[in-house]
């Protein structure tokens, strides 16, 4: 769907939202994002997802291309973990 796409539009993002609610039945929403763009060509040796063709920040690899301790030191789930651990720890 995207072969004719030029650069400027193949900006894509991640996102993961975790929720918790406390014992009070207050909620708490914690967010991670993965800024990135879509590849002009599939890249990498994966089975999960777009990660073939994922390439995140100012990289020139893909997801696929990078370890799997690169990739969750960036991702977006990693962010929104890391902010729910940092609640936990803090309350």
């Amino acid at each position: 769907m995207m072969k004719d796409a030029k650069e400027d539009e193949r900006s894509a993002r991640f996102k993961c939202a975790i929720a918790y609610i406390d014992e009070n039945g207050e909620k708490h929403i914690f967010e991670g994002t993965c800024e990135g763009k879509i590849s002009m060509e599939i890249k990498g040796k994966t089975d999960f997802c777009y990660d073939y063709i994922f390439i995140y920040g100012n990289q020139d690899k893909t997801f696929a291309e990078i370890s799997i301790e690169e990739k969750n030191k960036v991702s977006h789930r990693k962010i929104a973990v890391d902010k729910l651990v940092q609640f936990l720890n803090e309350k």
